[in-house]
């Protein structure tokens, strides 16, 4: 067991009601949508593409991007330019995340999953 110590205070933010993301209902049903949207526009199943095609694709899977690097997906895909608008219309995960500011060191939900943007580091001290 670790406590984790900030060198600087961080930007941390918690998904309320749920211990961790793939619980949230969007996880599961936004990975068949985006499945069904592929094909949709490809007119081929998503076994049938080719691995390249897959490789570009499957980038949106890849945890902890930043808008940025979502952003620049989109601009050199044009496959995904087709989904965007439809597939943006569908987040709403982050109506379900709320920033926190620790004051007291308690978090609101003591069992919410948490994630963090530690700009200047942390380290982990064992217990």
């Amino acid at each position: 067991m670790y406590q984790l110590e900030f060198l600087v205070h961080p930007k941390i933010a918690q998904l309320k009601g749920y211990a961790h993301s793939a619980q949230h209902p969007e996880c599961a049903g936004l990975r068949t949508a985006l499945f069904t949207m592929f094909n949709e526009a490809t007119g081929a199943n998503w076994l049938e593409l080719d691995p390249q095609t897959k490789g570009q694709m499957g980038q949106l899977w890849l945890p902890c991007l930043r808008k940025q690097e979502i952003d620049s997906l989109f601009a050199d895909n044009l496959l995904l330019q087709t989904i965007e608008e439809q597939l943006a219309s569908m987040v709403s995960y982050w109506q379900d995340v709320e920033l926190i500011d620790l004051h007291d060191d308690l978090l609101p939900d003591a069992t919410a999953e948490i994630f963090f943007e530690a700009e200047e580091g942390y380290r982990l001290i064992p217990l």
